[in-house]
């Protein structure tokens, strides 16, 4: 009986050994399936990560190579602002040599003239001395003087003029520059202050153009000292007095049509008149001189 309860115990106890061994199979195949799983997960992260670096590398070199770009752009663009500086100041002193040079040349004619009226003159007392006394000695020397003088103004009014000639020359060349600089500008998408200033004249001429008011004759005992306004030195006030300007009144009431019609008549004129303010000048000497301002020009209100 003992014998036959030890037997079932160890039937038993093999049972119990075998379903215990047959769940541990079953868990380490649950395990290694759930393993495998998971490495094939961390394989397709790592996969996709890798995907992802990949990405980021190409999306960085087309970043880089983009500002790269910009960058040389940026240096371009201010490398033509540069030029566009330099051709216009280049202008603007070409122009003022100009101005400076046609001083020169009409201080020259009047030189010119005053020797040929001296001259005629020398000729006429000439005639008289000859028909008086017939005494020669000493004014064929001095005609020969005078001819030779003349000459030599004739040369240097001849100098003046290739001299002229020539910066004539140098602001055309300096203007087709400056609309070379102007084009590569509007290529880049820059617009120039001096284009927009021209279409805003090219807008003005378009318009109806409204009849220019001739200066305001004065008599002579009311002209100013227009020199006392900056900008206009003693040959430039004979040129407003030739044209009729004589008062600070006329200047502070100028309009646009009237600086125009001024510049046409006389080329030391042109683009001085607005460039060193001579309206606000000539009202600022107006109150000084007479107490109160002149009136403004409704053009400028």
């Amino acid at each position: 009986m003992l014998l036959s309860f030890l037997q079932t115990l160890a039937t038993a106890a093999v049972a119990a050994a075998g379903g215990w061994a047959a769940h541990a199979f079953a868990s380490r195949r649950v395990r290694a399936a759930r393993l495998q799983a998971e490495q094939l997960r961390a394989n397709a992260h790592t996969r996709a990560v890798d995907q992802a670096r990949e990405r980021e590398e190409a999306s960085t070199e087309r970043v880089r190579r983009l500002l790269l770009e910009a960058q040389s752009r940026g240096a371009a663009h201010d490398t033509l602002r540069q030029e566009h500086a330099l051709v216009a100041e280049q202008l603007d002193a070409a122009h003022a040599e100009m101005i400076e040079a046609a001083a020169r040349t009409a201080a020259l004619e009047a030189e010119l003239a005053a020797a040929h009226h001296e001259l005629s003159e020398t000729e006429g007392a000439l005639t008289l001395a000859l028909a008086r006394t017939g005494e020669l000695e000493g004014l064929p020397a001095a005609l020969r003087q005078r001819d030779g003088r003349i000459k030599e103004l004739e040369r240097l009014l001849a100098e003046r003029h290739g001299e002229m000639d020539a910066e004539r020359q140098r602001a055309r060349h300096r203007e087709s520059e400056l609309k070379r600089l102007r084009d590569q500008l509007r290529e880049h998408g820059v617009e120039s202050r001096v284009t927009r200033i021209e279409r805003r004249r090219a807008r003005h001429a378009a318009r109806p153009a409204e009849p220019a008011r001739a200066p305001r004759p004065v008599a002579p005992a009311q002209t100013d000292d227009l020199k006392l306004i900056a900008g206009i030195g003693p040959v430039l006030q004979r040129v407003l007095n030739r044209l009729g300007v004589r008062r600070y009144q006329q200047i502070a009431e100028w309009t646009d049509a009237d600086v125009e019609r001024l510049s046409a008549h006389a080329i030391e004129l042109r683009g001085r008149i607005q460039r060193e303010r001579w309206a606000a000048a000539a009202q600022e000497q107006h109150r000084r001189k007479y107490g109160a301002a002149a009136p403004e020009s409704a053009s400028r209100r």
